[in-house]
């Protein structure tokens, strides 16, 4: 079966296991590009990309484009340029992109870097895409490893989730979500003395590298699961049964850890009993719970949930797998993991069946998924038939789908079918007394107003928002809500008010990992206004920025630290901006560009925006 490698030293293989050598980094460079980048690119923009230095960069590109035909086994031609391999064809980049997690854990060069030691010599563009994709592939691969674990602790496999464990610890010894994993791995396995020396290892880690404790997730990893947490069953079924209810009751009153109690025993009752349905069903509320209690439980949740996949070849309750599948879906997606929500989510869509509230709410974050990525044509799609397909009843579902719908019109500047969504926003979310989603709908319609010239109605609606943000708990919407007060601010002449503000909206999710997104829409509003106002901090915030970017995948705020890179002055900046901005459909990204362009007078370049269809056809990545 071919493969071809791209991560560590590249290589491509063929089915007789011979080894074809491409001549040179630069035909390397392109068969990533043309691989990894999801809309096609037109040859004048790959040439002006890889071969700027050439006597003739389309010729010098039709040499490279032959060359990768020699080697590979597919075609490749067209403008823009369309690589399409054989079926057969694996790509290890890709499989750890958006292939399953066990795929992704037998390949052998999972973790190493894109391009090792191929890297070719090429112009700032080109860098700069480069070091995106090695620093979203270096986060993919940790997210394999870190996906594996937790899926081996739901099914048993012990020894396994020890194993991969490790690989992640060695990788990142300082994130609290890698030690708390080993040391979960450790304490299911029964082997406390070892999670006990992990625990001090990582104390001793931390104080000497930062100074500081981890945190309280890591002490409470020495607890196994939810089973054996509780000493011993109460009365079988019945007794299952009535803990689950109660403790889905309790969690909808905002009791959580009294209601996680029952959902455990629940979990507890029904194993004892050996009615794998009901275990299935408590499992799954107990993953549920879990993976909505924010990132730092999410490693508890996941393991509950991976289980309720396990269970479902036994039971055939194909509706609880794909339930299982949203919520893993919806983890990876506040991690900002985007290839591991995109299998999830779509996972959890082909399997909702009749159950169109799920069928809706799994393409709704699909379509975040999309916008959060650049991808905006995508998003709108999927987001509008999420709305379509939300049942009447649903306004809570209904109210969160317009909400997205309308910041995804805000963050293109189509502002009047923004306004009138959030609005309706605002009106459903009410009328159904989702007063809890309400800061998000009144948050964006505040930054709408403000651009429409409504700056006191404007201020009104973004302190409301942020208030009820902090008084409903949710950092996420209060990261949300205060950066809207921060950007209103601003506009009311209040800058050093507004960049404080802007400042503690990002800290709160640095603090409280939840919605990582959030957390970059935050520092990307803080970047435009230190920017501008020359602040001292504002390079280094642009820095974060780009960095935040490249290890998601959200494109757009890679190609806005180069463009904020501009305007502090940077001679190559503003070039590399508008390279990337060449797969992102956003069109107010793109005036933004061409604003700076008119201000300094720099010239335009030759690669231009494609509106061309997705490459997934190209990107074979599993058997």
């Amino acid at each position: 079966m071919p493969l071809i490698r791209l991560l560590g030293a590249p290589s491509i293989e063929l089915d007789d296991e011979e080894v074809v050598s491409l001549r040179g980094k630069k035909v390397w460079a392109l068969l990533a590009y043309l691989l990894l980048t999801e809309r096609p690119a037109g040859r004048s923009h790959v040439a002006e990309l890889l071969f700027e230095d050439a006597d003739d960069p389309l010729r010098a590109l039709r040499w490279a484009l032959n060359e990768l035909r020699r080697a590979l086994p597919g075609t490749i031609g067209g403008d823009p340029l369309e690589l399409e391999l054989e079926p057969r064809c694996i790509v290890d980049a890709v499989v750890v992109d958006s292939g399953s997690w066990e795929e992704a854990l037998a390949l052998p060069s999972l973790g190493g870097e894109l391009l090792e030691g191929a890297a070719p010599v090429a112009g700032a563009a080109f860098e700069a895409w480069l070091l995106g994709e090695r620093r979203r592939m270096q986060a993919a691969s940790q997210a394999i490893l870190r996906e594996g674990t937790v899926a081996f602790l739901g099914t048993g496999r012990h020894e396994e989730a020890i194993s991969v464990a490790v690989r992640l610890v060695a990788r990142d010894p300082l994130s609290e979500d890698n030690q708390e994993l080993l040391i979960r791995a450790y304490a299911a396995a029964g082997d406390r003395a070892s999670a006990v020396r992990q625990l001090e290892a990582c104390r001793a880690v931390f104080q000497r590298e930062l100074g500081i404790e981890p945190g309280e997730s890591i002490g409470a990893a020495l607890t196994p699961g939810p089973v054996s947490t509780i000493e011993r069953p109460l009365g079988g079924v019945q007794a299952a049964r009535a803990q689950l209810e109660a403790g889905n009751a309790a969690i909808s009153a905002g009791a959580f850890e009294a209601g996680l109690d029952c959902l455990k025993r629940a979990t507890l009752e029904a194993h004892s009993a050996g009615n794998l349905e009901l275990l299935q069903e408590s499992l799954l509320a107990t993953g549920s719970a879990l993976v909505h209690a924010g990132r730092l439980r999410q490693s508890e949740g996941g393991a509950a949930l991976h289980e309720v996949i396990d269970l479902a070849a036994r039971t055939e309750r194909i509706d609880l797998e794909a339930r299982a599948c949203y919520e893993l879906g919806w983890s990876e997606f506040l991690a900002a993991s985007y290839g591991r929500a995109i299998v999830w989510l779509e996972r959890a869509r082909d399997g909702a069946g009749e159950d169109a509230a799920l069928k809706a709410i799994a393409t709704l974050i699909l379509g975040k998924v999309r916008m959060e990525t650049g991808r905006y044509a995508a998003s709108l799609e999927l987001i509008e038939e999420a709305i379509a397909t939300t049942p009447p009843d649903e306004s809570a579902g209904l109210g969160f789908a317009l909400t997205c719908l309308g910041r995804t019109y805000l963050m293109q500047r189509d502002l009047e079918p923004a306004r009138e969504v959030l609005e309706r926003a605002v009106k459903v979310t009410e009328d159904g007394g989702a007063l809890s989603l309400l800061p998000l709908p009144e948050a964006f319609l505040s930054e709408v107003l403000l651009v429409q010239g409504e700056r006191d109605r404007a201020m009104e609606l973004a302190e409301h928002a942020y208030a009820l943000a902090l008084q409903i708990g949710d950092a996420t919407k209060a990261t949300l809500a205060q950066r809207s007060l921060g950007i209103a601010l601003d506009a009311m002449g209040r800058t050093d008010e507004a960049i404080d503000h802007l400042v503690e909206a990002r800290r709160r999710l640095v603090l409280t990992p939840d919605h990582t997104a959030s957390m970059a829409f935050a520092l990307d509003a803080l970047c435009a206004i230190a920017v501008r106002e020359r602040h001292p901090e504002a390079a280094r915030w642009v820095d974060d920025l780009g960095s935040l970017g490249g290890r998601t995948g959200m494109k757009e705020m890679i190609c806005r630290s180069y463009l904020y890179r501009a305007r502090l002055g940077s001679d190559e900046a503003l070039a590399t901006a508008a390279s990337l901005a060449v797969h992102i459909d956003n069109p107010y990204l793109h005036r933004q560009i061409e604003d700076e362009r008119s201000r300094t007078g720099a010239p335009a370049s030759v690669g231009a925006w494609s509106s061309g269809a997705s490459n997934v056809s190209r990107r074979t990545s599993s058997p």
